[in-house]
């Protein structure tokens, strides 16, 4: 831009910095600071998410952490994929097609080939009501969205740590 003129006032057109915005570290040092705060290298994830948008940014927040990480976007679907990818942890959304995430949770924590997998349901829904029926399906945690993803990523791992402490 130096040398060149602002064409209504015929003056010098003058790059200037850009205001930095107060309080928040640099996009780049946001994203490491985050991927840094809960080490989930080698995690096997199944994202059960039919929403695209909020599939795209679970598998980026959990591949900073290093997860291993498949997509379903039905509960069908990932019943069919768990056999062939045996996830430790299953984040899935309440509101599927077809089949509801809440049934997906009761009939994968019911399973026996997958009685050590952590479950975490995800949804816009909320009350006590919801809470509840989570809890209820086998759900370590319920999480509003949209989803914090140091919560999800601490949640993982306290849930992982104390299954090893169990075994």
């Amino acid at each position: 831009m130096h040398g060149s003129l602002v064409p209504e006032t015929g003056n010098p057109a003058v790059a200037l910095p850009r205001p930095k915005r107060r309080g928040l570290p640099s996009k780049k040092k946001r994203s490491t600071a985050r991927a840094a705060t809960v080490d989930l290298r080698g995690v096997r994830v199944l994202i059960v998410e039919d929403d695209p948008t909020s599939a795209r940014v679970l598998v980026a927040e959990l591949d900073l952490r290093g997860c291993e990480l498949r997509v379903a976007h039905s509960a069908e679907e990932a019943l069919a994929t768990l056999q062939l990818f045996p996830a430790q942890v299953l984040v899935v959304d309440l509101v599927l097609p077809g089949m509801s995430g809440l049934i997906l949770a009761r009939l994968v924590t019911t399973d026996p080939a997958h009685r050590d997998t952590v479950v975490v349901a995800l949804s816009f829904l909320d009350g006590r009501g919801t809470e509840r029926l989570v809890t209820e399906s086998g759900c370590v945690a319920f999480l509003h969205k949209p989803v914090d993803a140091d919560n999800l990523a601490r949640i993982i791992a306290h849930h992982l740590e104390a299954r090893a402490r169990n075994a």
